[in-house]
């Protein structure tokens, strides 16, 4: 199973990445991105910095629902 920071990545985070790397995201930044989405989506801890960032990627993703 793919890990990124030793946090299991789903089919469904899988297909996100492929599409965040299409978007020309470099490999870094998805990683991040799959990073806080899995570890602190959640966590009222987030900064608002990092919550924006997640929501405008997630928003831009095809068949992505909020």
């Amino acid at each position: 199973m793919l890990s990124i920071y030793n946090v299991s990545v789903t089919d469904d985070q899988k297909k996100r990445t492929v599409l965040l790397l299409a978007a020309g995201y470099p490999v870094p930044a998805v990683a991040h991105i799959l990073y806080l989405t899995e570890k602190y989506i959640r966590d009222w801890s987030l900064t608002e910095e990092y919550r924006k960032l997640y929501f405008e990627v997630s928003r831009n993703l095809p068949g992505r629902r909020m």
